[in-house]
């Protein structure tokens, strides 16, 4: 059955509009297991691999794609290229190099797609991607919630987890805090659709509560607290000034709180976060800890072991901790620096066109953005949220920036008894319509 999917959504990659692109393979993305695929010389290719493969090559066969990297651009491809090439200097095989060569591929192709589409219609690549997703994602979702059962069992997915009689769900994610997490960041991007009315008030009715039905679907406190951060940052968009200062305090006080109030470390703090009465706060905390314990063990080229460091089924829920232990200081350094300069560029007003993006939109982008902050403390992105991931950077770098304003020539001195001279104002054809 996925294979049939699969087949469907590959001629509309090859021979469907090129509006549409890169909202299909978004598409693709939340709707099949990213699991799925086919197997060939050993090497496990991806459906959604293939896929995007398929749309790079048809526009490079079609001469049209073309990239100007940016700041942004040449960070991430520094962290996603120096997490290849530190992996495979400590796993000098062949299997490493397949399995690290297509995680490279998952967070490059989506993301060198999406910056073509992005770069030449934001809105409407935007809109698109996220509506197909959510209509998609909820439907799924709605249905299993009334059935109590994954309608997407026909392609390969379970049914919903369970925990402490509660049952998690996650579509076609590999997760339930994996599809959390990337819906937590869409309701900050809604909001500021709507402020703007760049969608009308309906529209950003049912898309709100859409994602907020999805967002409560997983029970895991993670997304649910990311979603507030987004929430709540958006809320505060008349002390966007504040937003460096704040940071500032936050760091200060952390510090405080680290190194003369509390007895054991601040992201104990962690471990106490419960928002569904059935939280692994304190695995997340216990994680950090060890993590920070046996620092000369992943400085270097990170670590293959982790087992005796007491963590609760060597389970590494945490992106931050993930670029450690599988790229050492260098991913690590290099990850919180895409980070820091996604965090400048999307605060950063000044240099954003503010007629092509509203100063509130782009705030809903920077919550969106601290959403993902957030919840990188409780998940580690992979599989398809690690494409999808590419996506949001792209959606974040491609900021429609201020034109730098051309010098006025200087006119003429006034001749006495001349009478002024109009020029006729240009006017294109499209003004016209």
């Amino acid at each position: 059955m996925s294979f049939a999917v699969f087949g469907v959504f590959l001629l509309l990659v090859l021979f469907g509009s090129l509006r549409w692109l890169v909202p299909t393979l978004v598409a693709f993305a939340v709707l099949v297991p990213f699991t799925e695929g086919l197997v060939v010389a050993g090497i496990d290719l991806k459906y959604i691999r293939l896929l995007s493969l398929a749309g790079l090559v048809r526009l490079i066969a079609m001469g049209r794609f073309s990239l100007e990297l940016n700041q942004v651009d040449r960070v991430y491809l520094f962290w996603v290229l120096s997490g290849f090439a530190v992996f495979m200097l400590a796993n000098l095989n062949g299997s490493s190099f397949v399995y690290r060569a297509g995680m490279a591929f998952d967070g490059l192709v989506l993301w060198a797609l999406a910056r073509w589409a992005l770069n030449a219609d934001w809105y409407g690549v935007a809109v698109r991607a996220f509506t197909v997703a959510l209509v998609l994602v909820s439907i799924s979702v709605a249905a299993e919630l009334y059935s109590g059962s994954n309608v997407l069992g026909a392609i390969g997915q379970p049914d919903a987890l369970w925990r402490d009689g509660k049952a998690r769900l996650y579509a076609a994610f590999d997760h339930p805090i994996l599809m959390g997490s990337f819906f937590a960041a869409v309701l900050p991007l809604v909001l500021g659709l709507w402020v703007t009315q760049k969608i009308s008030k309906i529209s950003a009715l049912v898309a709100g509560a859409l994602t907020v039905m999805i967002v409560l679907s997983t029970s895991s406190s993670g997304p649910i607290a990311a979603m507030a951060v987004g929430v709540l940052a958006f809320a505060g968009f008349k002390l966007k000034s504040w937003v460096y200062p704040g940071l500032i305090a936050l760091v200060l006080i952390a510090g405080v709180l680290h190194f003369l109030v509390m007895e054991q470390s601040v992201w104990l703090l962690l471990g106490r976060l419960d928002l569904t009465g059935s939280s692994t706060g304190y695995h997340r905390y216990w994680l950090i800890e060890q993590t920070v314990n046996h620092f000369n063990e992943w400085f270097l080229v990170g670590t293959r072991d982790i087992s005796h460091w007491n963590v609760w089924a060597n389970d590494v829920t945490s992106m931050y901790v993930l670029q450690a232990i599988t790229g050492g200081l260098v991913v690590l350094v290099a990850f919180f620096w895409m980070c820091w300069k996604l965090f400048v560029r999307l605060e950063n007003t000044e240099s954003v066109d503010p007629i092509a993006l509203p100063p509130v939109l782009q705030w809903g982008l920077f919550c969106s953005f601290l959403t993902q902050l957030a919840s990188f403390m409780s998940v580690a992105y992979w599989g398809q949220t690690l494409v999808l991931f590419g996506f949001w950077v792209a959606l974040y770098s491609s900021l429609p920036r201020q034109r730098t304003a051309q010098p006025q020539q200087q006119s003429r001195p006034a001749v006495v008894g001349s009478s002024p001279k109009f020029q006729r104002p240009a006017v294109s054809p499209r003004s016209l319509g």
